[in-house]
């Protein structure tokens, strides 16, 4: 075991070595997220988009002439709302989940003129939960639930979408799917599953 660990250790290492060798930018990014929920049952048409903030860095690595391979760290909040009614009044439901996010997609750009790229992307994502909260809305009140140990600490699933770069600009829009399901339990049968669509302005240094 020692020995195939020391093994392990040195190819990720080198692997490490090797991927920062290759030519690099870093930056900065951030913009609105416009999240929802996916179900395997009939309760999509209950849920609306929620609109939240994204943030955070990531690092692109030219490892052709044109393909690159961006690792990211973002801070994102995805969730829906609900609106219904209640006794007769207005009432609504915000679900906020908090992630650390950490995609990693593999890009292909193309150089289009004065400055101007455009760049395909795909690939994939894992998240870490960091919070979790239910608000509602009714009657003129709000009151706010912890729902953190409603959902599951983990996410993962699918990224695609395409960016627009000039100079040291970038803006992307992205689509994420995500694989794993949300309830920790869910007697109803439904699966719950995040989407997410991205509009993201950032800057590389």
């Amino acid at each position: 075991m020692k020995r195939y660990l020391t093994g392990l250790s040195m190819i990720l290492w080198l692997g490490a070595v090797g991927l920062f060798a290759l030519p690099l930018d870093l930056g900065v990014k951030g913009g609105l997220v416009f999240s929802n929920f996916r179900f395997s049952g009939q309760l999509a048409e209950t849920w609306k988009n929620l609109v939240s903030l994204r943030i955070g860095a990531f690092a692109s690595f030219r490892i052709f002439k044109n393909i690159y391979l961006q690792p990211e760290f973002l801070y994102s909040r995805n969730g829906a709302r609900f609106m219904g009614t209640y006794d007769g009044a207005g009432a609504e439901v915000r679900e906020h989940l908090s992630y650390l996010e950490f995609p990693l997609l593999a890009k292909m750009r193309f150089s289009l003129r004065d400055d101007f790229s455009l760049s395909v992307l795909a690939g994939g994502f894992g998240s870490l939960k960091i919070g979790a909260k239910s608000v509602v809305e009714y009657g003129g009140e709000s009151s706010e639930e912890d729902i953190k140990d409603e959902i599951k600490p983990l996410d993962f699933g699918v990224v695609f979408g395409a960016e627009l770069g000039w100079k040291r600009w970038v803006f992307d829009i992205r689509c994420a799917l995500g694989l794993a399901d949300l309830k920790e339990q869910d007697t109803s049968g439904n699966r719950v599953y995040n989407r997410a669509l991205a509009f993201m302005l950032g800057y590389r240094f």
